[in-house]
């Protein structure tokens, strides 16, 4: 999960989200969760989420962070 592939494609998802949302985001979050999982966010995950675009200094990364997290999580690997 930490190949250039992920690296790419979560950069590339974060900046899309972040775009869409006109950069909310916890809008982005939401978003991501709902597209990844198929289903609303936790109170836990938008928490996580949060921190970690705000524990960077380019929320953008902050968000490719977490979207790296979920793309390893067991809900996206079974949310087809």
């Amino acid at each position: 999960l930490n190949g250039p592939l992920t690296l790419r494609t979560t950069k590339a998802w974060a900046q899309q989200l972040l775009e869409q949302t006109k950069g909310d985001v916890d809008a982005a979050i939401n978003r991501a969760i709902e597209t990844a999982y198929t289903r609303p966010p936790t109170a836990r995950e938008l928490a996580i989420g949060k921190a970690a675009a705000e524990g960077s200094t380019d929320k953008t990364e902050g968000l490719r962070l977490f979207l790296q997290a979920v793309f390893g999580s067991n809900d996206f690997l079974y949310s087809f």
